[in-house]
């Protein structure tokens, strides 16, 4: 059984309520190189539907990544409320005794919540099993900024994998 799910998601803005793009898991152990993967691409229409924010400037920010990136965000995409509901799947039934990391406590999981209230869906995790990957990162003098990167920035799949690598050095 995995005891950590590492998150990220990519967004087209910046506040709680923002429009998925593309969300992104891996389960993992920190005395294990076993992982599994989650990751879907988000049909924007079906986030703007539910009335997820579109932010002009982060719109404008995407514009400015390479193609490759936008591509890995946006290809095969699916409704959102069908990639919600794999997202559970994927945490499976045993979210209570589960440990959700994310870089940062105000991005990924105010996000993440915020539309599944939008949905209608309860939220997969308890508030006390919320965790903070920079905060372990800064404790332990992980130069983040400078960190090796596995694949691109602003793929919520290899933001995942190297924030998982990351923190498996720092605590592991």
């Amino acid at each position: 059984m995995y005891q950590n799910i590492m998150i990220d998601v990519e967004t087209l803005s910046t506040l709680p309520n923002a429009a998925i793009l593309q969300i992104a898991a891996v389960k993992f152990k920190f005395k294990s190189d076993d992982i599994e993967i989650f990751c879907k691409n988000i049909l924007i229409e079906s986030s703007i539907q539910h009335g997820l924010a579109v932010d002009k400037d982060t719109i404008a920010w995407w514009k400015t990544k390479p193609l490759n990136v936008i591509k890995s965000v946006t290809s095969n995409a699916i409704p959102i409320d069908d990639a919600i509901t794999n997202f559970i799947d994927f945490i499976g039934p045993n979210a209570s005794t589960i440990a959700f990391w994310a870089n940062g406590m105000n991005m990924d999981f105010p996000i993440i919540e915020s539309t599944c209230r939008a949905l209608g869906i309860k939220t997969p995790w308890r508030y006390y099993n919320l965790r903070d990957a920079r905060t372990v990162y800064a404790i332990c003098n992980l130069d983040w900024k400078n960190y090796p990167r596995i694949g691109s920035y602003h793929n919520g799949l290899d933001d995942c994998l190297t924030q998982v690598k990351a923190l498996k050095e720092c605590l592991a």
